[in-house]
């Protein structure tokens, strides 16, 4: 079940609750926080523990509950927090590798990446939400170049 609600960080109509079988992943579109049930109640600082010092570093506590920023990976690009001076939003676009430089990029199967996420290249944006629409405009281009 995926349920749409105020985010308790933001205040934003945008939390999407996605409850499973086992535990319920709670992720705002908007500030771009997310949570989880093993971020909520007295394990939460444990759990933090488990994570890396570069989430930790901007994780939030609210409500019982710890909020990590999110991290989307997708075929087109991929949205993470960086700290440029202050907290940001990097929207980083996927990037076909040249073939004569795969061999640099080994994959787990014993053969070579043909993309990569192009983070050398990285777009800051302040809001979550504006890395969001720059991975839609890239959609729209990719879309719309494929149909010429």
């Amino acid at each position: 079940m995926k349920l749409l609600t105020f985010c308790p960080l933001c205040e934003e109509k945008s939390l999407h609750v996605m409850e499973g079988t086992e535990t319920s992943l709670l992720q705002c579109l908007y500030c771009g926080y997310a949570s989880s049930d093993k971020f909520l109640g007295e394990h939460a600082e444990e759990e933090l523990e488990t994570i890396s010092e570069t989430l930790k570093k901007f994780a939030k506590r609210q409500d019982k509950r710890v909020w990590i920023p999110g991290i989307l990976t997708l075929p087109e690009g991929m949205i993470y927090m960086v700290e440029d001076k202050k907290p940001m939003w990097a929207f980083a676009q996927m990037k076909g590798i040249p073939e004569d430089r795969q061999k640099d990029y080994p994959d787990p199967n014993g053969g070579f990446y043909q993309q990569r996420y192009d983070v050398e290249n990285q777009v800051l944006f302040e809001r979550f939400y504006e890395c969001l629409e720059a991975l839609n405009r890239v959609k729209f281009i990719k879309k719309n170049a494929a149909a010429v």
